[in-house]
This record gives C-alpha cells, structure tokens and sequence, in this order.
C-alpha cells in the first residue's frame, strides 16, 4: 500500500512541476485532455453569434468577457484532482505527453525556470485569478523562455520563493505588451543570476507606466556609466542642444529612477602616466592620461545618477546609444579638465566588450 501511494505520489509531483514548463495552448490543451472546463458554458451560451465572432477576431464585445472564464484557480485545482483519481495507466500517459514536450532540448536555464515556477501556482488558489489574468503570467514566462533559450550559462542557485511570489504579485495588473516584455527580461535575470534584480526594482517597475517607461528608454540613449555608477549630464549646454527636458529628469526621479537631487560630481585623482579607460556608452569608451609629472584631479560635475533600481533596469534596455551626445559631452568634461589627455574610442565589431586602439577623437596634448 505504501509503494502504491508513493508511486502516485511521485507521478503526481512530475505533473505539478510539468505545468509551468507548458506554453498557453498546451496548458489548454492539457485540460481539455483532462476534460475540465475552462469556461463556465451557461455564460458562453448568452452571447449571441455575433458576439461570439467579434470576440473570436479579438473585437470588443457589449459582454464580461471575465465571467465566462473560470477562475484559473478552480482550473489547476479540477485538473490535479481529476489526475489523481486516474488510474495508472492513464496517469502514464498524461505524464508521457509532459514528458514529450519537456524532452525537446530544453536548455537548463528554461528547466531552472519552470522548476523554480512549480509552486508559484499556488499562491495563485488564494486569490480569484481568471484564465485573462494567468496569461498576463504566461506572456512573461513565454518572453523569459524566449531569452533563456539562447543563454549557455545559468547559476545553479535557486531563486527565492518570496521574490517569484512577489514577482508575480506585481505582474498582474500588467497588460501592456512592453512592459510584459520587460517583465520577462527580469525573470531572465533573475533565473540566470539570482539576486540581480532586487524586491525595490519590482516595485519601481510596477508602478511604472507606459509613458514613463517610453520616456526611460528616450533618455536611456545619453546614459554613461563608469565603474558601478550611471548617470545623465545635468549641463545645460548639452540639454539645450539635445532638446531634454528639466520635466523629464524629474519625472523619472519621481519613479525612482534618477536620484532626486543633482549629484555634486565625481572626483579623483590621476598619478603620472596613469590612464583610465572608464566612462562608456556601448558604443563609445573614453580612455583619460596623465601625461604630466605631477598626480592630477579629474573632475565630472554636473550630473544626475541612477539609482539601484534605474541601473537595473537600464542594463535590461536595447537601444542605440547616441554617438554625438557622448562626444559633446567628452568635450565639455574637457574644459574643465584639459590638463588631461582624452580619447573617445569606438567599440570594436561583433559581440565583444573590446574598444579599438586607434581613437575616433583626441582631445589635449
């Protein structure tokens, strides 16, 4: 008897652990196979023809659309109770179909993934989650997966269950496909390497919306990072020629991004023959020398950092850098600093953090 409801035991364990790892359609599919509704047929049968073809071709429809969706709890807890009253060989053959789909080469950061999500469902049978919602969920696993496919190298650390909870505590009122997308990337991270993105860096992204997240991306473009430090130039000069706005600076301080008051400036100092190859964008690098006798200041006034949670989320941004606002800005930081040699450097071709020797710009002696 024992052997017996060990064997179900450990059936139903591969089952539960299989859910996440399952695109929108498999999962569907999966409870159709299992015969439990996902939708409540008394509610479907009230919407008229017309509406049933409007909400097909994803029109909007004089209907809650919610109402006719079971609650995507009911659905998980009608498909392992509807398992585990299968017989054995009935239970080998859903757990072959799983085992079919989890065979296909699936990378150990995507395993990682779906292993670390098993019991992220359920948290979910405490709240009324509806079939909608859970695709908010899914959307953000497809586009994690999606990144985790490619990646070659994943920490074997685990991710903590209180960051995947509140990761997807944040995630459901998320509806835009942008920010679905930029949800996922997180998870990416977080799968790849966990603690890279912090409880404050979810809740900085959940509340921010599309716009301020469209105006993060405009300004990501003038961003310069250096050590462990990213900032945005607050010289009005530069501001004034690339038409940014004081507004904007502080639109995103108010999201958390930017640090609410302007940085003093950054200084250090240059012994004889030194040289630093420290501020850059992805595309630029400036390299600075001391070609003097004597240890030399280097000073960087006029600046606006990121805070944690902007530097995070920043490295999770694509865009292309623009070229002629670091330059300008290379030229600006000279004049306050000519004592120094400074060489822009243009990054070297392919995917490489290497910069060509040979300058792009060459300012002082």
């Amino acid at each position: 008897m024992k052997i017996f409801e060990k064997r179900i035991e450990t059936d139903f364990e591969f089952f539960v652990r299989s859910l996440p790892a399952l695109e929108p359609v498999e999962f569907l599919g999966l409870a159709k196979v299992l015969c439990v509704p996902t939708v409540r047929e008394s509610k479907v049968l009230e919407l008229s023809k017309e509406d049933l073809e409007k909400a097909k071709n994803g029109e909007d429809v004089d209907v809650n659309i919610e109402e006719t969706l079971i609650p995507a709890d009911e659905i998980l807890e009608a498909m392992m109770d509807k398992y585990l009253s299968l017989n054995k060989k009935r239970r080998k053959e859903i757990n072959q179909i799983l085992k079919e789909i989890k065979k296909s080469n699936i990378p150990f950061a995507k395993a990682k993934l779906a292993n670390s999500l098993a019991l992220t469902y359920v948290p979910f049978s405490s709240k009324l989650y509806t079939i909608g919602i859970l695709l908010l969920f899914v959307s953000a696993i497809d586009n994690a997966y999606d990144i985790l496919d490619k990646e070659e190298i994943c920490s074997e650390e685990p991710v903590e269950q209180g960051w995947i909870t509140r990761f997807f505590d944040s995630v459901a009122d998320v509806s835009d496909e942008d920010l679905q997308k930029l949800w996922g990337k997180v998870l990416a991270g977080e799968i790849k390497q966990p603690k890279s993105y912090s409880l404050r860096t979810l809740e900085t992204l959940k509340n921010l919306s599309k716009h301020e997240a469209e105006l993060f991306q405009h300004v990501a473009s003038y961003i310069i990072s250096t050590n462990d430090v990213s900032f945005l130039s607050n010289n009005k000069a530069i501001k004034k020629q690339f038409d940014i706005l004081d507004g904007d600076y502080i639109q995103l301080a108010f999201c958390g991004l930017l640090q609410m008051i302007p940085f003093t400036g950054i200084n250090s100092s240059l012994l004889p023959n030194e040289t630093r190859r420290t501020f850059l964008t992805n595309d630029r690098l400036l390299s600075i020398t001391n070609n003097t006798s004597s240890e030399q200041n280097l000073s960087i006034k006029e600046i606006y950092l990121l805070t944690s949670a902007g530097k995070e989320l920043f490295n999770l941004l694509a865009f292309n850098p623009n070229n002629e606002y670091f330059e300008e800005w290379v030229r600006l930081t000279h004049r306050s600093n000519n004592q120094l040699l400074f060489t822009v450097h243009e990054k070297a071709e392919g995917k490489t953090k290497e910069y060509k020797a040979e300058p792009l710009m060459t300012l002082g002696e």
